[in-house]
């Protein structure tokens, strides 16, 4: 019995640690900075299983109903640009040392990349990739997360962008200390 609540706890600890990822460089830069830039790219990443970019996804199922033309397309927009806000709002809370915006006069930039998602929206590949201000890349955080379960593509995207920002939020906020 010991045994199996030893190995349910060690279970419990692997899945949570789980989600993001440093795969390269290093976020001791953050313990300097003063400011971040950040942007979104999010209208080049791919549709697993349709080898089609979003961009051409959405106007694939736009095209379906000459009613809702182009809904979807904004639809992502506004779930995109809403997330953007959210998560710089989110960095600017956690980390109020660091400030985190749109700003062009900083020493560093992340982006953050949507790369890869499925057709329903519910598994999202991301990156989030700091540069300084030479283009040279300093750290890269890679995330894969699952969308909810119910919803439009947009929702269950938006879903898994939520719980990319928090993860990668909580990541950047201990690497800044």
């Amino acid at each position: 019995m010991k045994h199996f609540i030893i190995l349910l706890c060690s279970l419990a600890i692997a899945l949570t640690c789980m989600g993001q990822k440093l795969t390269s460089g290093s976020l001791d830069f953050l313990k300097t900075a003063k400011k971040v830039q950040v942007q979104f790219v999010y209208n080049q990443a791919t549709i697993n299983k349709k080898d089609c970019s979003i961009r051409e996804y959405a106007e694939m199922i736009d095209s379906r109903d000459e009613e809702s033309a182009g809904t979807f397309m904004r639809e992502l927009d506004d779930v995109c640009s809403d997330h953007q806000n959210d998560f710089v709002a989110l960095l600017n809370e956690k980390i109020p040392r660091i400030l985190f915006g749109p700003g062009r006069e900083c020493n560093y930039k992340l982006t953050c990349y949507l790369v890869r998602v499925d057709p329903k929206g519910q598994n999202a590949l991301f990156q989030f990739v700091f540069t300084d201000s030479q283009d040279k890349t300093l750290a890269v955080i890679e995330t894969i997360k699952k969308g909810g379960r119910w919803g439009t593509f947009t929702n269950l995207l938006g879903d898994s962008y939520r719980d990319a920002r928090d993860g990668v939020a909580n990541m950047i906020r201990k690497a800044a200390k």
